[in-house]
Formats: structure tokens, C-alpha cells, sequence
């Protein structure tokens, strides 16, 4: 599974590359009717789409790099055997994925260690999935919880577990809103004990979170994530 995300990842790399090479080395297009303008406009949009995603990639020499492509377009024989270009590739995915493994095992470790710190703090409660979670400010005792098919508003925030801010409805000054199927395990399972008004701090581990796989750019394999929730409000289904 992971081999194939690097695999991916590197395919999108040197095509994000070689559009850029290309674009460096033309004039501004010719936009003079509608078919051009609209294929102008989802190349673009196409182009910051693979661009967003070359971000973990690990640095090439572009000088060396844009030599490749250009005798590649050109037709030109390759400056390498083909044997050789591929035992490279694979051994420097090899090296990626060795990487990625020990990033794994060093955040899982200390994911666990953070939890076991967590749970002694006066407090915290601890489900039997593992999340944590420690009231800080109770809603209305008599409000309904959300069930599996609702949908809640909330405010939150989301921090690694060194503090660094990944995600903030606070921050964008518009509240969320989520149905608890399309979420990850941890906020589904606390938010349906939660009741509007309810304030929470919440930690969940890995496995309740974002797994072995992470966020590509914002949070790594194996990441414990802490939560500052606020339900503001739950939309029940018609189903509930």
C-alpha cells in the first residue's frame, strides 16, 4: 500500500517537473476562443493540483533533472542505460519507504508515551477504544447527544501532540459541520457522548485517528492528535 503511494507520488512529481519545464519554455499561450480558454483553464487547474501534492518528495537536482526531460522531448538517447535508471528508482524508493518506517515506529513511540502521561492528568477519562478526553466546560445536561446518522456544528481545534496547530475552525472563524459518518473513528466515538454546550479536551491515538497512513504534509504515520472540541449544535437525521 505504501510502496504504491510512493510510487504515486514520485510518477506525479516528474510530471508536475516536466509541465513546469515545458511552461518555462513558452510564451504566453494563444486564448483567442473558447476551446482554447477552457483548456487552458483545466490544464491550470490540473497543474496546481499536482503541484499541492509534490510537497514530500525529496529534493532532486533540477539542473540535472531538466537536462533528462529536455532529452527526453527531444528524442534523445538517454545519458544512463535503462537497467541502470531503474535499479536507481527503485532503490531510492527503497530508501523512501525505509524512511517512512522508522518516522512510523518514532511516532508511534511517542504517541504512546504522550497517552500514558495523558491519562494519569486529573480528570481524563479514557474509553474503551482508548480515546481521552477531559471536560472543561458542560452543556446542557438535558440536550440530546448526536447518534451515528446525525450531523453536529462544532468548533475545534486540532494540535500534534508538540503543539503544532494543524487545523482551527476557530482560527477560520466559521464552525464545522460534520456527520459523524464521514469523520475519523476518535471524533465519532466522543462526540456521541458529547452534548451542545460541551466543551472538551480530547487525545486520541493513532489508530482512532488518521492510522499508519497520516496526512500527507500535516500529520505523519502514527501521530497521537489532540482536540479541543465545542458541539455547538446537533442536526438529527430523520433516521435517528
Amino acid at each position: 500500500m505504501q510502496l504504491q503511494k510512493t510510487l504515486t507520488i514520485i510518477t506525479v512529481f516528474f510530471t508536475s517537473a516536466l509541465i513546469c519545464s515545458i511552461a518555462q519554455s513558452q510564451d504566453q499561450p494563444n486564448l483567442d476562443d473558447e476551446n482554447k480558454k477552457f483548456s487552458y483553464a483545466i490544464g491550470y487547474q490540473v497543474g496546481q493540483s499536482i503541484l499541492a501534492q509534490i510537497q514530500s518528495v525529496p529534493d532532486l537536482d533540477m539542473a540535472v533533472f531538466s537536462d533528462a526531460v529536455t532529452a527526453s522531448l527531444m528524442s534523445a538517447g538517454p545519458a544512463m542505460a535503462e537497467q541502470e535508471m531503474a535499479e536507481i528508482i527503485v532503490a531510492k524508493q527503497q530508501q523512501m519507504q525505509q524512511e517512512i518506517a522508522r518516522q512510523a515506529q518514532g511516532n508511534a513511540e511517542r504517541s504512546l508515551a504522550f497517552l500514558e502521561e495523558n491519562k494519569t492528568r486529573e480528570g481524563v477519562v479514557v474509553t474503551e477504544s482508548g480515546v481521552q478526553y477531559q471536560i472543561i466546560e458542560s452543556g446542557d445536561p438535558s440536550g440530546d447527544s448526536p447518534g451515528l446518522q446525525d450531523t453536529v456544528i462544532v468548533q475545534y481545534e486540532g494540535k500534534l501532540i508538540d503543539g503544532t496547530v494543524f487545523d482551527s475552525s476557530r482560527a477560520r472563524g466559521t464552525p464545522a459541520r460534520f456527520s459523524l459518518t464521514g469523520i475519523i473513528p476518535g471524533w465519532s466515538e466522543v462526540l456521541q457522548l458529547m452534548r451542545p454546550g460541551d466543551i472538551w479536551n480530547v487525545v486520541l491515538p493513532p489508530e482512532m485517528a488518521y492510522g499508519e497512513e497520516g496526512v500527507e504534509n500535516v500529520i505523519g504515520p502514527n501521530e497521537a492528535l489532540v482536540f479541543e472540541i465545542e458541539l455547538i449544535e446537533v442536526m438529527k437525521s430523520s433516521n435517528s
